[in-house]
């Protein structure tokens, strides 16, 4: 992919008695590019140059990857360390262009929606071997459900979300989590997974799959590396329902 020269603004001293915006401003001081992220077609976004959950936690949206360098677009220039470890794990030099912060959280957003949207895709796609276990137990880890439930706690974790809620109901099955103090909605997969859902969990968790009508307890020790800490333990809660099992997990931050 290229960089329209009318998109990336070369750093120029501001003129007299004008005022520019605040990330263009920056940039001229920096001595650094500036993109106006509104006129940045995010199709072209490199998906594979960099893990999701490291751009959300560092709030580096990866522009471009040209000649061995990685282009992000940041509104922090001061956070060297996010720099750092971006360039560790692309691989490669990195280049930051400067952007306003809103519209770098907003194309964020929708670069997590449209990862979460493929992985649904696949899920819907794949009615034969959702691969909760193989025949010995153990996590089948390309299967699509696994996939997803992964991506699911991981975002979690990057969200600093302390609760993650996984509610089955009549018509509808929805993930919540609780950040701040306030459960938010963050999807609505198909119904039909609910209890495929509830078991990949209890696998994790080391908890009886063919028990559905009693309570049950566990943990999960997840592997976080991106998230700064190399893992981090979840409470589990499994409770009968109605509509199915109702899975909480609690987020423990050792």
């Amino acid at each position: 992919m290229r960089l329209r020269p009318s998109r990336i603004h070369r750093p120029q001293p501001p003129e007299t008695g004008t005022s520019a915006p605040d990330a263009t401003a920056l940039a001229a001081q920096l001595g650094l590019p500036s993109l106006d992220l509104e006129a940045f077609d995010p199709t072209h976004v490199p998906g594979d140059a960099l893990d999701v959950e490291v751009a959300v936690r560092h709030q580096a949206l990866p522009l471009a990857k040209r000649r061995g360098r990685l282009f992000v677009a940041i509104s922090d220039p001061a956070n060297l360390t996010a720099l750092d470890e971006i360039k560790l794990r692309a691989g490669c030099e990195v280049d930051a262009v400067l952007v306003e912060p809103r519209p770098l959280t907003a194309a964020l957003s929708r670069l997590q929606h449209s990862r979460t949207a493929s992985l649904l895709a696949d899920l819907e796609g794949d009615d034969a071997g959702l691969g909760l276990a193989s025949a010995g137990g153990e996590a089948v880890d390309e299967a699509p459900i696994v996939k997803y439930i992964d991506k699911v706690l991981r975002d979690a974790v990057t969200a600093g979300a302390s609760d993650v809620h996984f509610e089955p109901y009549a018509d509808f099955y929805r993930l919540r989590l609780r950040i701040d103090g306030v459960l938010r909605e963050t999807g609505r997969p198909p119904t039909r997974l609910a209890a495929r859902f509830a078991s990949r969990l209890k696998v994790m968790a080391r908890l009886d799959i063919t028990e559905r009508r009693r309570p049950q307890d566990g943990r999960i020790t997840l592997a976080t590396p991106s998230a700064g800490r190399a893992t981090v333990d979840l409470r589990m809660s499994t409770l009968p329902t109605m509509h199915g099992e109702k899975v909480v997990l609690r987020v423990l931050d050792s």
